[in-house]
Order: structure tokens, then sequence, then C-alpha cells
């Protein structure tokens, strides 16, 4: 087996690998109750989201970097796995890839408002799409071998109903829970807000965080740390005041 047969089989090796872990990720992002209850917690989940995210991030850089390696000594046909060309399959990919590396570039080293960093967090969803499109007209073994495409097809089909779901239908299906700002008290730069439930409560465990929406300050939903409960079920949340919030 020649050196240049080798590449292109690992290209297509972390290429499949990241595409798994990568729809894993959207899968862990959207929210499902029972994804939840089998990590034990959205806390948990969400650890294991970033984890896969970032992992299939680096496995699929990889992808077009080992196929220009695969075509050289042509260096034409080498650039054109990595920047912009006539071949509209390898820039669907391109496109997606380096949406990703926005979004990987504004997660870890640009400090945005939280309002903001969830915007970008869209950036993924774009990505996707590119991806999908990718993968659809490019002539490789997804294409050829029935079996891959039917798993790559439903990997893709996965991503994108969790992409849907998160997007669209969490806010109506979702679990909701009511409650009363009970009682507000400041301990330096930490406010702990005392929330009293108005029909049934949270069933929580310690260490993870809910997601908030207050309504007499604005209608974003934000990300808070559970400091515990009472006798009585009134939750204690935990807020620090930083940020724009």
């Amino acid at each position: 087996m020649s050196l240049s047969l080798n590449w292109l089989f690992v290209s297509q090796l972390v290429s499949l690998v990241g595409t798994t872990l990568l729809t894993l990720s959207f899968l862990l992002s959207g929210r499902f109750r029972l994804v939840e209850d089998w990590f034990g917690g959205l806390d948990k989940v969400y650890r294991f989201h970033h984890l896969t995210g970032g992992i299939s991030f680096v496995f699929l850089l990889h992808h077009p970097l080992f196929l220009a390696v695969n075509a050289l000594p042509n260096t034409a046909l080498s650039w054109k796995y990595l920047w912009f060309s006539e071949l509209l399959p390898y820039n669907m990919g391109i496109i997606s890839l380096y949406f990703m590396l926005l979004m990987i570039i504004f997660t870890l080293f640009i400090k945005l408002p939280y309002s903001l960093w969830k915007t970008t967090h869209e950036l993924m969803g774009i990505a996707l799409f590119f991806a999908v499109l990718h993968i659809l007209t490019i002539s490789s073994d997804v294409s050829r071998y029935l079996p891959l495409k039917m798993w790559m097809y439903f990997l893709l089909g996965m991503a994108i109903y969790s992409v849907i779901y998160r997007r669209f239908l969490y806010g109506y299906f979702g679990p909701k829970f009511n409650y009363l700002v009970k009682n507000i008290a400041r301990k330096a730069d930490i406010l702990d807000v005392t929330l009293m439930p108005l029909i049934k409560k949270i069933n929580y465990l310690p260490g993870q965080f809910v997601f908030i929406k207050f309504n007499d300050i604005n209608k974003e939903v934000h990300p808070f740390s559970i400091a515990g409960c009472d006798e009585v079920g009134n939750l204690r949340i935990a807020v620090k005041i930083l940020g724009d919030y």
C-alpha cells in the first residue's frame, strides 16, 4: 500500500469519527429529558457536550489536512482542500469547517456578553448545514457503500432534529417550572435569590444548574447554579454580580 493511499484512508477515518462525535455533540445539546436522565443531570450532559464538540473539531480539522498531504506533490489540488475553488462539494466542507473554527475562537479566546456568546453558538447550526451539503454532494465511500451511507444519514438526521428541537420546539415541549422571587440577599458580589414554587417544584441534584427567565427583567434565559433548597421546597440560586445581565 502506498503512502498516498495511507493518507487518504486516514483522512476518511478522521472524517467518520469527527462527524460521529459532532452529531453526538448536537444530540447532547438538545436538552432531551431521556439524555439528561441517562447522564444524571444537564450539567454533566453539557460537560460531555463540550468535550465531544472539541474533539470532533480536532478530527474534522485534520480531514482536509490529510487530504492535502495525500494530493502532494500536486500543490494545486492540495490547495483546493484548504481554500475555495471551482469544486462546490469541497467548498461546502471548507465553509462548514471555517464556521466551526469561528465558534471555537469566540468560545475560547474572545470574552463576550452571554447574549452574544449564545448567539455565536448558532454558527454550529450553519456549520452543520454546510457539512450536510458537503456529505451529500461529495463522491466518497459514504455515497458508494450503502451501510455506511445509511449510518451517516442517520447521524446527520439525528443532529438536524436536535437543532430543530432545541431552537424551535423546546420552548413549547420542554419542562417548565413557575417560581416566585421570595427573597434576595446580597453577600459581597453574590446575590442569594430564594425562589418559591407556585405549582410544582423542580427535582435536582447538588451542583446542578437551571435555566431561568425573570419576566420582570427581560426575556433572556440564563443559566444559574443551584445553591440549595430549604425545608419547604424553596429553591436558592447563587448569582454572581458579573457581566451585563
